[in-house]
């Protein structure tokens, strides 16, 4: 196992990556500016030889996060972790009923692990473990 001293919450991150491995679904909350992105790339770094990362951001991907979805194979063999940064972000209409419907039937599959990234505690509809950044230390 690699040390973890360099990042940014090493204690943290080591916790959400044992959660995430062990099949938990997660809502990971912090506000703007303190470092959910550097913890999800500590969180990627731990994670890499132990899953699939398939990463999808809200505010600065284009794409249809619906096609991640539809695309993947129902019956995986290796573990996938399916990251959602700025989830609260997401576009209020039909087609988001429809990917949160999608995202329900995926977080009952054990072969695939959930996190979605926001900046303030969502109403959890899809019954993910709340986890909040912890504040940082000098």
């Amino acid at each position: 196992m690699m040390s973890t001293e360099h990042y940014l919450r090493p204690e943290f991150t080591r916790m959400l990556a044992d959660h995430l491995l062990l099949g938990s679904n997660i809502n990971l909350s912090g506000a703007h500016g303190q470092g959910r992105r550097r913890t999800l790339k500590d969180l990627c770094h731990i994670l890499r030889d132990s899953v699939h990362i398939h990463q999808f951001d809200f505010r600065r991907d284009h794409s249809d996060p619906l096609t991640w979805l539809e695309e993947h194979d129902d019956n995986s063999s290796s573990q996938t972790l399916l990251i959602l940064h700025n989830f609260n972000e997401m576009e209020s209409d039909e087609k988001r009923q429809l990917f949160l419907d999608r995202l329900i039937k995926l977080c009952n599959r054990r072969d695939i692990s959930l996190l979605c990234i926001t900046e303030c505690e969502e109403q959890n509809l899809l019954k993910l473990d709340s986890f909040q950044l912890p504040p940082l230390s000098s």
